[in-house]
């Protein structure tokens, strides 16, 4: 199964991105693996982050040593600092919440060990993913010039625009340049003349490869075939389960192979218990697992909800047994059948260690078919105030006077303050989930019909609704976005995978950064 497969079939992301198009950008930027962010976004982080470096100098060493070789690009090691710094910046972003339990804020990365039996550090990781960044980097970018691409002025804008604000951020920080504040960022050598080649670079590659995956086409019969390998995983299944795990029956943190043993037939009985209250049904499952929950924490039993915690609605989660998982998505089952099986995996000598056990509940499955994506227009009056919230029901009120969805589209292009608006608030084929609760769940209404209007509240502001219609079904959606997304990684592989790279004198990349947010009490 491809990657993007099993994370769009396995988890039902709950995105509280607003338009398909800011959609994309986000699937398309971990796709592509480069940093495509405009600076301005970054900078914002700049400001909550620091990644500290003690640059002193201009480094007229790292702005003429090659660091990395790409094809017959020589990437010096100031270019390297912004692949490198900002492969650390994404990994800080995506690990923000937990980060304190990865890597220590007050130790340079490259003094911190990752891998103990190799010596490798956390440096020597994001430098890795850095080069390969660059490599996949400059294979597109070059196949985007063979072949005569070149950015629109709005997009050569925003890069001068996000170059301009460079003395706007420097003299927020304190920074005596636009170039001293980069260097204060990135590392020595570092200016705003490389940076706006970075971004050129960058925002090209961007623009070209997004460019190819909307082009993407494919014939029906090439659709058939694929979803007759893999269109069972795009069901969704309701199911019900509880893991019964054997060191939940071991007394000591530590236990010996006999106290193991002991644990894993207790494990095992009360995961025959399980299955036997499963077979003769949902209620009698549901007060079996309460009872195997007081078993193993009786203080916590009064605050567990054995109802929402063994129930999973329409999705297969990653953390659940592959043969779990092969057994809910088995065409015959039906509602009503109960499994239990072993979670194993192997010991240091490759022997088979028992882990717990499922026990499963299958309750019923859609193909999503008749569940349709929505077609909708909107206005975006941004703010949860009084007064938006009364622009918001002038404007519905200037549309029921002349009631076309033209008139619609017309008020929300002078008036919407979200990105559609230049579409007339048009977004089209939203999926289940995809927009925020309140969004969802008015497009979503069985009962809506096309020409409906209202307001919607959320936390981005006041929404004026109008429905378009139905789209293509929820299935249909997945299939295409699942299909084009393979096709376009083959795409992206081949021109990748035939381009290498060689490491230079990559001791002057600034890789001693630390990770660490100014709000530290340290």
């Amino acid at each position: 199964m491809s990657a993007s497969r099993e994370r769009k079939l396995r988890q039902n992301q709950a995105d509280t991105v607003m338009t398909e198009k800011q959609k994309a950008e986000a699937k398309q930027a971990n796709t592509l693996k480069i940093q495509t962010g405009i600076f301005i976004a970054v900078c914002v982080v700049m400001l909550a982050v620091l990644l500290v470096y003690g640059v002193l100098s201009t480094g007229i060493v790292e702005k003429n040593i090659t660091a990395l070789t790409v094809g017959e690009h020589k990437i010096t090691a100031a270019e390297m600092n912004y692949f490198y710094v900002n492969q650390a910046y994404d990994f800080y972003d995506e690990n923000a919440s937990f980060l304190s339990y990865l890597i220590d804020p007050n130790t340079p990365v490259d003094e911190q060990v990752l891998v103990a039996e190799t010596g490798e550090t956390w440096a020597d990781q994001f430098m890795d993913q850095a080069m390969e960044n660059a490599r996949d980097t400059y294979a597109v970018y070059d196949k985007a010039v063979a072949e005569g691409f070149t950015l629109t002025e709005a997009q050569q804008a925003s890069i001068d625009s996000t170059v301009d604000s460079l003395k706007v951020y420097a003299q927020l920080s304190g920074a005596s340049s636009a170039n001293a504040y980069l260097r204060s960022f990135y590392g020595r050598g570092c200016t705003t003349e490389s940076y706006r080649h970075y971004l050129t670079v960058q925002q090209t590659v961007a623009a070209y490869a997004s460019a190819q995956r909307d082009a993407i086409t494919w014939t029906d019969e090439d659709m058939a075939a694929y979803e007759a390998e893999n269109g069972a995983l795009y069901n969704s299944y309701d199911y019900r389960y509880y893991y019964v795990g054997v060191l939940d029956y071991c007394e000591s943190d530590d236990p010996s192979d006999d106290e193991v043993t002991a644990a894993t037939a207790k494990a095992e009985a009360a995961a025959d218990s399980l299955l036997a209250s499963a077979q003769k049904g949902e209620g009698a499952f549901i007060a079996k697992a309460a009872e195997v929950y007081a078993e193993k924490d009786p203080e916590g039993a009064s605050s567990y909800d054995p109802d929402s915690s063994t129930l999973y609605s329409n999705t297969l989660y990653n953390a659940v047994n592959t043969k779990l998982v092969d057994w809910i998505t088995d065409s015959s089952r039906a509602s009503g059948d109960a499994w239990k099986v072993a979670s194993t995996s192997a010991d240091a000598d490759g022997n088979e260690v028992t882990n717990g056990y499922y026990v499963v509940l299958f309750l019923d499955s859609t193909d999503n078919s008749d569940v349709f994506t929505k077609d909708v227009r909107h206005i975006l009056i941004s703010g949860a105030t009084e007064e938006s919230k009364a622009k918001a029901e002038e404007l519905l009120a200037q549309y029921e006077a002349d009631p076309t969805e033209d008139n619609f589209a017309a008020l929300a292009t002078e008036n919407s303050a979200d990105s559609t608006a230049s579409a007339g608030g048009l977004i089209e084929a939203i999926e289940p989930g995809q927009t925020v609760d309140a969004f969802d769940s008015w497009c979503f209404d069985e009962s809506r019909k096309p020409g409906d209007t209202g307001i919607v509240e959320s936390e981005y502001g006041y929404h004026v609704m109008y429905f378009v219609g139905n789209n293509i079904s929820y299935r249909q959606a997945m299939l295409e976005e699942d299909y084009r997304t393979d096709l376009y990684d083959e795409w992206y592989s081949g021109i990748t995978d035939a381009v290498s790279y060689t490491p230079g004198s990559l001791s002057w990349v600034n890789t001693g950064i630390y990770l660490r947010s100014t709000n530290s009490s340290n």
